[in-house]
């Protein structure tokens, strides 16, 4: 704990927004994907089956990466579990909030046991924002982002 108020310390103000407001959107997600169906909730992710394209100015990028680091550093510092789902949630809220498009997506695959897996990660541009690691070794059953 000690280590994190240290490190909040050292932000810039414009940092601390974006933690406060990854704080509160995690909240909002973990309490949303714990408590109403998918299917409701889906109509708030965007258009499924819609894709946002490669392209990302660079303005957006910088921004978009550090809120992206910023969430996964605020996930890992709340007290309650924020898995991929969570956090995909979270920033595809903050995207939308700053009108970045972004593309949620939803895979499943099988591990080395046989047993099912799922995750979820949200991309914007061609960066992965959350659930980068190992999301190229699942398979995409939906996405959704906003309608170009």
């Amino acid at each position: 704990m000690k280590s994190w108020r240290r490190k909040l310390r050292r932000l810039s103000g414009r940092d601390l927004v974006i933690v406060a407001e990854a704080v509160m959107m995690l909240g909002i997600a973990r309490a949303a994907v714990g408590v109403v169906p998918f299917r409701r909730l889906a109509r708030f992710f965007g258009k499924q089956h819609a894709e946002t394209g490669d392209e990302l100015l660079p303005e957006d990028l910088r921004q978009v990466r550090r809120i992206g680091q910023l969430l996964r550093a605020s996930a890992a510092a709340v007290p309650w579990e924020c898995k991929c789902l969570t956090q995909s949630v979270a920033g595809r809220l903050m995207l939308v909030r700053r009108r970045i498009p972004s593309t949620l997506y939803f895979g499943v695959r099988t591990d080395e046991d046989g047993a099912f897996d799922a995750h979820a990660w949200l991309r914007c541009g061609s960066y992965i924002v959350t659930g980068g690691d190992g999301h190229e070794s699942f398979t995409v059953l939906t996405h959704f982002a906003d309608p170009p």
